[in-house]
């Protein structure tokens, strides 16, 4: 048994011995409860990365966070970068700024942001993360694919009996209960809210299992 056959199971039991008529609740409504508690637990524990792919485009500084793809052309919802792998061209590290210091790098060359190098440099050497952009100074010289390790804002794709969760295992007490909660009637989810919570704590609690990149040239912040 899958774990989203599983977890449906469960939820279904859960409903059944707290007195909810499962021809109200069709398996459908427990796998779009199950997606949305998993978009839920994603959002609020920044729990899940993914690297994707960035095309450069020569002397082009801007690029927008939406519509990015990981190497199996899943379209990736992003909170934020928490990393890069450098092209292997690059000689140089690629520093990230706060956005509240960005004029300062694009407007201020004497200060302390620009190394010796920066006048020879034929790559970015900055960058910074404002909403859903990600900014570049001095603006790519060529055509290259970058790598973000990116922590998710939600899920991208559904759970249903062919696509199992995303998140990782540890989280299936938090989905169940979650799930549970979200179809009862809301004078009787005190219970499964309570057990929903504690279950994310315990979760939390279990080292954040990063994604393993193996390649050189990364950098993380």
């Amino acid at each position: 048994m899958g774990r989203s056959t599983n977890l449906l199971g469960r939820v279904r039991h859960n409903l059944v011995i707290n007195g909810i008529n499962l021809i109200t609740v069709e398996d459908n409504d427990i796998y779009d409860a199950l997606t949305k508690t998993q978009d839920k637990i994603i959002a609020e524990k920044k729990c899940l990365d993914r690297s994707v792919l960035l095309p450069l485009v020569i002397n082009t500084t801007d690029y927008a966070l939406t519509d990015l793809e990981d190497v199996n052309g899943n379209i990736i919802p992003i909170a934020t970068i928490k990393g890069i792998i450098r092209p292997d061209t690059w000689e140089y590290p690629l520093d990230m700024v706060s956005a509240r210091d960005w004029d300062t790098v694009l407007n201020d060359k004497r200060n302390s942001y620009y190394p010796s190098y920066y006048v020879s440099s034929n790559q970015p050497l900055w960058f910074t993360v404002f909403e859903d952009m990600i900014k570049f100074y001095p603006a790519p010289v060529a055509t290259e694919t970058l790598t973000l390790i990116a922590i998710l804002s939600a899920s991208y794709q559904d759970i249903d009996e062919d696509h199992e969760p995303i998140i990782q295992k540890y989280w299936d007490h938090a989905l169940e209960y979650g799930t549970t909660a979200a179809l009862m009637p809301i004078d009787r989810q005190k219970l499964f809210i309570s057990k929903f919570e504690d279950a994310l704590i315990k979760a939390k609690s279990i080292p954040f299992r990063t994604t393993t990149y193996t390649r050189q040239n990364k950098q993380w912040w």
